[in-house]
Formats: structure tokens, sequence, C-alpha cells
């Protein structure tokens, strides 16, 4: 992955390629997850043609090609044609926004009742019991939306932290703009992920006493989602679920797109 990041940072130098509009002051071209990879462009065909330039190079050295069924291209503000074009250029599939990824909620629930990664009926037992103390009838199952509360609440605290990521340079440069953190507020049409952070923001901010305050920036997800549990003006999975503050749902969690 490596040596095909190294091909993108090469092709893009063309003088043909345009970045991004939200990406160009970063020259943000692809992030690579595990086995994923993201690549951003303006939408236009000389663009697109020129980043699979890239693969086509990579495949003639190793052998290696994409999986297109599996692969997606996304675009906003394209015209018929254009789009079209750059679907018979890259044969990809054109997604839809938003999309879900991995589901684990309903995997997990889905273990737990069957033993596998499917389940029609309809469970036995409510969550709310099962994520209760064995002495209150329960087995101590950690309730994940709160978990993922308190997972996007350390994401929170590194942008107050200014922590050394390219993803936090990124919101600082589009949402932020050198703008105090703690007391900012997203504009309505900011991105449906961006708002959760911040909503997620202002929970953690009421849920921690202010003397508390001076340590955010080393808080972990474990020592959140206990002090989050206990708070019980925010444990209320109703109330959670209704505010859009987590960022999942019954179903399976939603991708994070900022």
């Amino acid at each position: 992955m490596e040596y095909l990041s190294r091909l993108i940072e090469r092709v893009v130098k063309h003088p043909g390629f345009s970045y991004h509009p939200l990406c160009k002051q970063l020259k943000m071209t692809h992030l690579m997850f595990a086995d994923d990879l993201l690549l951003f462009c303006k939408g236009d065909i000389r663009s697109v043609t020129i980043l699979m330039e890239a693969f086509k190079v990579f495949r003639a050295t190793t052998g290696l090609n994409i999986s297109t069924g599996k692969s997606d291209i996304y675009m906003s503000g394209v015209v018929s044609d254009e789009a079209k074009a750059m679907l018979d250029a890259t044969g990809f599939k054109r997604g839809v926004l938003p999309f879900k990824y991995l589901r684990i909620q309903a995997l997990c629930r889905n273990f737990l009742w069957e033993g596998g990664d499917s389940y029609s009926k309809a469970p036995l037992v409510g969550r709310n019991i099962l994520c209760k103390g064995k002495d209150l009838g329960g087995l101590r199952l950690t309730d994940s939306r709160v978990w993922n509360l308190a997972a996007i609440g350390k994401l929170a605290w590194w942008i107050q932290m200014k922590k050394d990521m390219l993803w936090i340079r990124w919101i600082d440069s589009i949402y932020l703009k050198g703008r105090p953190w703690m007391t900012y507020t997203p504009t309505p049409n900011s991105s449906w992920a961006w708002r959760m952070i911040c909503n997620v923001k202002e929970k953690f901010k009421a849920a921690y006493e202010n003397e508390e305050t001076a340590y955010l920036g080393q808080i972990e997800e474990k020592w959140a989602f206990v002090r989050l549990e206990a708070a019980s003006s925010i444990t209320n999975a109703e109330k959670l679920c209704g505010s859009g503050a987590i960022l999942s749902n019954l179903d399976g969690t939603e991708f994070l797109q900022v």
C-alpha cells in the first residue's frame, strides 16, 4: 500500500488533476485504513482518469487489481454525462450517502442470540435489561451506544488538544478556522457527522464537573464510559437516540463521514 500511495502522489502532480474542493488546502488525495482506500478529487473525468493511472501502474507492477464489485464512487453536483463518463472510466458502482459501515451493534446482537451474523427472531430479552448489572437481572454487557458516545467524546478532546493528526488539521482548516473549539457552534449546512461530534462535545461539557475540565486531554474511553453511565441525565437510551448525539442506531453503526 505504501507503493500505491507513492504512485498516487506522483500522478496527481499532472497539471490536469484538480483536488477535491475540501481537500485542496491540505493537498489531500487519499486515505488508507486496513484494506480500505478512500480517494478524493474534483468531480471531473480528467481528475478521475489521472487517479486511475496510478492503479494501472500498480497492477502492471504487482499483479494486483481493484475489486470493482466492492468499489463505489460518490458524486455531488456532477452533470449526468460527466457522471456516466466517470463510472465508465472506473468500472465502479455509483454509491449513495449516507451508508452503513460494519453494523457492529447488529452483529453483536445476532451473535449473542444465534451465534452467527444473522438473526431473524425478536430478541428474548431487551438490550436495556442485558446491559444492567447481574444483581439487577442483567449480564452487565457494554451498551455499545453509550460506549460509542464515549469514543466520539475522545475525538472531541483530541480536537481541543490540537493533536497532531491529519483529520484534525483538516477539521481546523474547513470548520474551525482558528476559532476556539469549546465555544464553537456548527453552522446548519455543516455535515451531519460534524454536527454530531459537536453535539457530543456539548454533552461531555455538561457531564463533567468544572474542576475536571483541566484533565479532559487525558480522557480514556473506558473511564468516560463509566462516567457517562453514571450520569443519569444522559444514560437514558431513548433520550440519546432522540437527541441524535450518537453515531449509531438500533440497526448498526453509521459510517462517520465528515
